[in-house]
């Protein structure tokens, strides 16, 4: 089956965060014979063009989202709120 896991985060702030969960996702999906491909919002110039060329062309069967936590990683910023 081909799957597209799409990392839908956009926030570079206070850092980019490797989407872990997506690669979670994608590791098992190919460990389980899957055709997988992967697409990080957080580093693309134009989403949807970049996105719909990926449609298109890979034309997946099941697309998976990862979402970021709420969480900033920011330590400083939590221990403000203490």
């Amino acid at each position: 089956m081909k799957i597209l896991v799409i990392s839908a985060n956009r926030k570079l702030l206070p850092d980019p965060v490797y989407p872990l969960g997506a690669a979670f996702v994608a590791t098992i999906c190919r460990e389980n014979g899957h055709d997988v491909q992967t697409f990080d919002c957080n580093f693309k110039i134009d989403i949807q063009s970049e996105l719909s060329h990926v449609l298109n062309d890979f034309k997946p069967q099941i697309i998976c989202l990862s979402m970021r936590n709420v969480d900033n990683t920011t330590i400083a910023l939590s221990l403000i709120h203490i």
